[in-house]
């Protein structure tokens, strides 16, 4: 997904990501609802390492600085697109 930061970047929070997620926070993103008590650190983890495809070299605290609201929004959407709702879905 393409999201417009500093410049136009692409986010991909593929099974590489979610690796990364886990190794930097020690929470398992399958096991339970990680989005009931997710921190505002935890999201710049979660931006963090789905721009990291765009661009290896970004750090945490830089990626911390260029997300705003409006494309944090956009994140949570791509990681969670049933809002929070119970998905039905057998995949």
């Amino acid at each position: 997904m393409i999201i417009k930061l500093d410049k136009e970047r692409n986010f991909n929070f593929d099974l590489a990501a979610i690796e990364k997620f886990e190794e930097a926070t020690g929470k398992n993103f399958f096991t339970g609802n990680i989005f009931e008590n997710i921190t505002a650190a935890d999201w710049v983890i979660i931006a963090w390492v789905g721009l990291l495809y765009d661009d290896p070299t970004l750090t945490q605290e830089q990626v911390s600085h260029l997300v705003d609201l409006p494309a944090l929004h956009l994140i949570m959407k791509a990681i969670n697109p049933s809002g929070g709702k119970e998905d039905k879905s057998p995949l």
